[in-house]
């Protein structure tokens, strides 16, 4: 990774990224970081999207209840939550559960000179330090939505059948019959651009910290705040490429 961190450009630094992982990475770290990523944002992910799913259903039921259709309540956290809420929910968990992990240790790593001594030793660090934990990212995050994308739906049936009283066979198909494979497949693309965007936007910050002791907690802020704008606005762009009428 020679001259890596010396992009200000966050968008230099993850396309050049992007471009490194065609060269390849170490595969065994790479397997590790996906592991340790997965197990410890999947947790996360399950109880933001199960509460997500309830309390979307409570209101979209009882909101469409008055117009006589409270079922189709289930029809709109089907689609809408599988598109866009739970795989925005789970970007947001890898956001500030990995990628405030990342920044952080990149920054350590640079402000006590552990960067610059394997520079000195040869090591390329692309591919045993930058590469694996990038993959990793954009493997971990698709995962992440699919998991959200069954707590999601699992909070909404729980909230329609227990809490609202619906009938729960009903509910089940009403919440599951609007979700296509074009749907499931969507939200794994926007985990892969994600976490790509994700890893990148931390590792950068991480990488180009400052100096005194607050620069490492900055460099945490920033990688946070920059990874949930760029999840949003990529998020936005896929729906319009995708839903928007382009015939795409």
């Amino acid at each position: 990774m020679r001259n890596t961190s010396s992009h200000t450009n966050p968008l230099i630094f993850a396309l050049y990224g992007a471009l490194r992982l065609l060269g390849g990475c170490h595969l065994g770290e790479a397997i590790t970081h996906t592991s340790r990523i997965f197990w410890r944002t999947a947790p996360v992910t399950v109880v933001i999207a199960l509460f997500s799913g309830a309390l979307l259903v409570i209101q979209t039921t009882m909101s469409l209840k008055h117009l006589g259709g409270g079922m189709m309540g289930a029809s709109v956290i089907g689609f809408g939550g599988v598109r866009e809420v739970f795989p925005l929910l789970a970007g947001g968990a890898v956001a500030t559960r990995t990628g405030a992990a990342l920044a952080s240790e990149m920054a350590v790593m640079k402000q006590g000179k552990q960067l610059d001594a394997l520079e000195i030793m040869g090591v390329d660090l692309n591919f045993h330090l930058i590469g694996p934990r990038l993959l990793g990212v954009m493997i971990a995050t698709p995962l992440c939505v699919l998991v959200a994308d069954i707590a999601g739906l699992y909070g909404a049936f729980l909230a329609g059948a227990y809490q609202i009283g619906l009938d729960a066979g009903t509910f089940w198909n009403f919440l599951l019959w609007p979700i296509s494979n074009k749907d499931i497949i969507g939200g794994i693309y926007k985990g892969i651009l994600f976490g790509w965007v994700i890893g990148s936007i931390s590792l950068h910050a991480g990488l180009n910290v400052g100096t005194g002791s607050f620069a490492v907690g900055e460099a945490t802020n920033r990688a946070i705040v920059q990874s949930m704008i760029a999840g949003s606005l990529i998020s936005l762009l896929i729906s319009f490429i995708v839903y928007g009428g382009l015939g795409i």
